[in-house]
């Protein structure tokens, strides 16, 4: 049923990614499809309608399970593009 409803929201261009702030140390992003970036001041990651670039120091993936994942560290800025995936 959740694939279902999810290829229903991407057909109709209803955004299916969520973002949740708990502090300028953790960051719970949902939809993600996979990480593209992984290093110790930047991550990025391919959402179902975006790519989100998450900056800082000392970042690292707390978790990952499911399209579900937690960035903690010093966040310092949020970019997203949804002009598509970013593979550098």
């Amino acid at each position: 049923m959740k694939k279902v409803q999810r290829a229903r929201r991407e057909e109709l261009g209803i955004a299916c990614s969520r973002f949740e702030i708990n502090s300028s140390n953790a960051l719970i992003v949902g939809g993600c499809k996979r990480v593209l970036v992984y290093q110790n001041d930047i991550v990025r990651l391919s959402l179902c309608d975006m790519t989100v670039e998450i900056c800082g120091s000392g970042l690292c993936i707390r978790s990952f399970f499911g399209e579900e994942v937690e960035v903690c560290g010093n966040i310092s800025s949020i970019r997203f593009d949804k002009g598509g995936v970013k593979n550098s």
